[in-house]
């Protein structure tokens, strides 16, 4: 799957980011624009990493507390 276009390499390269370590700083009460800080990318890319999450654990029936 290409990301960005159809050609190959089109488009914004990822970021490398720890998802497990933006749960992490979620869950220990971190707010999303200081975790996209720490990250440097925009608090949009947190908000949908979390947003991803909550989904998936809503699905599976636990709730994210």
């Amino acid at each position: 799957m290409t990301h960005g276009g159809k050609r190959a390499g089109a488009g914004r390269p990822p970021k490398d980011i720890s998802v497990s370590r933006v749960y992490t700083l979620h869950d220990a009460g971190v707010n999303q624009k200081e975790i996209a800080r720490r990250f440097n990318v925009s608090h949009t890319v947190i908000s949908r990493l979390i947003k991803k999450r909550n989904a998936k654990l809503q699905k599976l029936g636990r709730k994210k507390t």
